[in-house]
C-alpha cells in the first residue's frame, strides 16, 4: 500500500471516529440541554403571564408550553432506549428547529419585539445541540428566514431592522462559538481514546501489534480466510543472539536492532498481512496464501538492518519458521505453535550444519 493510500485510509478511520464521537457526545448531552430549552420556554411562559393582556394570554401561553413539552418529550426519548450514536444528533436537531420554530408562531400572532429576544436566546442555547456541519447550516438557514419573516411581520423601521440584525449576528455569534468549542472538546477526546485504543493493541517500541492486538486482528483474517476457503500463513521470526547483543552494546541497541528488524519484516508483507511482536526477540507474521519462504525472509532481514545498522559487529540475522494450514482448520495459535517448531527446526540444523563445517 502506497503512502497516499496509507494516508487516506488513516483520515478515513479518523473522520469515522469523529462521527461516532460526535454522535457519543449528542447522546451524553442532548438531555440536558432538552430539558434546557424547555426550562426556558417555562421562563417564557411565566414572564408572558407577568406582561402580558389576558386576549394574548392563552395563545403566548401555549405557544410557550408546547415547545416546553416537545422538548421535554425529546429529553426523555434522549434518556431511553431507543436513542443510540447514530440517531442522536438528528433528534437533537428536530429539538432545535422545535425551540426556533415556535417564537416565529408568537410574532405571527401578537406583533410584540419581545419574542425576537426569545428567539435570539433559543438560537444561542441551541448552539449546545450542534454537533455536525449539516446540523449548523440548518440552524444558519432557520435564522435567517425567521429573521426574514418577522421583520416583515413586525413592520419595524430601518433603525430597528439593523438593531435587531446587530443582535442576530451576536447570537449566531454565540452559537457558533458553543459549536466550535463542542467539536474541538470532542476531537481532542476522539484523538486521546483513539491514542489509547492504538496503545492498547500496539508494541510502543515497534509500533507493531502486540499479542493482544495480534489476537483480536487474525480473528477477522482468519474468519476471511474461511469463507473464502483459502489457506493462512504464520511465519515465526526469532532474533539471533539478542541478549549477547544487549549485553556487549546496551540495552539500547538491542532496542535498535529490534526496531530495524520490525521495518525489515514489514517490507516483506503485503498490506492485508499482519506483523506483530510476539516476544522481547520474537515476531510473527499471519497472512493469506502459503506465505514467504524462511530463507528469503532470513536473507532479506539481515541484509537490511546490516546496511540500516552500518555496525559490522551486528548483523542483524533472524531465523525464521512458516506454517500453513488450510482456513477451516486454521487457528492462530496453532499457526504460530507450527511456525515456532518449524524455526526451531532450522536453526537446529543450521547450527549441525556449521559444526560439521
Amino acid at each position: 500500500m502506497n503512502d497516499r493510500a496509507s494516508d487516506h485510509l488513516k483520515r478515513t478511520d479518523l473522520s469515522n471516529g469523529y462521527a461516532e464521537e460526535y454522535g457519543e457526545a449528542a447522546l451524553r448531552g442532548l438531555p440536558y440541554i432538552a430539558f434546557l430549552g424547555a426550562a426556558l420556554y417555562a421562563g417564557f411562559a411565566i414572564f408572558d403571564v407577568l406582561t402580558h393582556s389576558s386576549e394574548e394570554m392563552a395563545w403566548r401561553i401555549s405557544v410557550s408550553v408546547i415547545p416546553a413539552l416537545a422538548l421535554l418529550a425529546v429529553g426523555l426519548i434522549a434518556r431511553s432506549r431507543l436513542t443510540n450514536s447514530r440517531n442522536a444528533p438528528t433528534l437533537a436537531l428536530c429539538a432545535g428547529i422545535i425551540g426556533q420554530c415556535a417564537p416565529l408562531a408568537t410574532i405571527a400572532y401578537s406583533r410584540h419585539e419581545i419574542d425576537l429576544v426569545y428567539f435570539m436566546l433559543i438560537m444561542a442555547a441551541g448552539g449546545a445541540l450542534l454537533f455536525r456541519r449539516i446540523q449548523l447550516f440548518v440552524m444558519l438557514a432557520t435564522s435567517v428566514i425567521f429573521f426574514g419573516v418577522s421583520i416583515g411581520l413586525l413592520n419595524l423601521s430601518a433603525d430597528d431592522e439593523g438593531d435587531w440584525l446587530a443582535a442576530m449576528v451576536v447570537a449566531l455569534g454565540l452559537a457558533l462559538a458553543i459549536f466550535v468549542a463542542q467539536r474541538a472538546a470532542v476531537r481532542r477526546y476522539a484523538d486521546a481514546e483513539s491514542k489509547l485504543s492504538f496503545l492498547a493493541g500496539h508494541d510502543p517500541l515497534t509500533g507493531l501489534l502486540n499479542r493482544g492486538g495480534l489476537e483480536i486482528r487474525s480473528s477477522a483474517l482468519l474468519a476471511l480466510a474461511q469463507r473464502e476457503k483459502r489457506s493462512v500463513f504464520a511465519v515465526f521470526i526469532d532474533i539471533d543472539g539478542l541478549s549477547n547483543i544487549n549485553n556487549a552494546h546496551g540495552h539500547l541497541a538491542g532496542d535498535l536492532v529490534i526496531s530495524e528488524i520490525a521495518v525489515a519484516a514489514t517490507r516483506l508483507v503485503r498490506a492485508a498481512d499482519l506483523v506483530a511482536r510476539w516476544g522481547g526477540d520474537e515476531l510473527v507474521i499471519i497472512g493469506l496464501g502459503e506465505g514467504p519462504d524462511p530463507d528469503r525472509v532470513e536473507a532479506v532481514i539481515r541484509a537490511d538492518v546490516t546496511i540500516a545498522l552500518q555496525n559490522s559487529e551486528i548483523d542483524g540475522s533472524v531465523s525464521a519458521g512458516l506454517s500453513t494450514l488450510e482456513g477451516e482448520s486454521a487457528s492462530a495459535s496453532a499457526l504460530i505453535h507450527l511456525a515456532d517448531a518449524h524455526m526451531y527446526e532450522r536453526r537446529l540444523l543450521r547450527r549441525s550444519a556449521q559444526k560439521l563445517t
